[in-house]
């Protein structure tokens, strides 16, 4: 069944994915004919790997359709900054 990708296009050969419709011709939660010829109609989009501490942004070659994923950090909240200070200063004395 075929998806429609709707993203930000940032040069001929690539632009980031903001939006993916599952069900772009379903009678309930379809979109306007309009809307659908916004987006690329995919066959299928790729699963993304899950990465500890890494987040998946999804990126189309919009000429030929190609779907990629990008693995970017995800900043540590103050906490985790926090308890990441700590255990180096441990590691530190640990050494000494």
């Amino acid at each position: 069944m075929p998806v429609v990708v709707f993203f930000e296009k940032e040069t001929e050969t690539r632009a980031k994915i903001t939006m993916i419709h599952n069900q772009p011709y379903d009678e309930k939660n379809g979109l306007p004919l309009e809307r659908i010829k916004q987006g690329i109609e995919v066959e299928s989009v790729p699963k993304r790997e899950n990465i500890e501490g890494k987040k998946a942004v999804a990126y189309i070659n919009p000429q030929t359709k190609e779907i990629w994923y990008e693995y970017e950090d995800i900043p540590l909240t103050k906490e985790e900054q926090r308890i990441k200070e700590l255990e180096d200063r441990i590691a530190k004395l640990e050494k000494q």
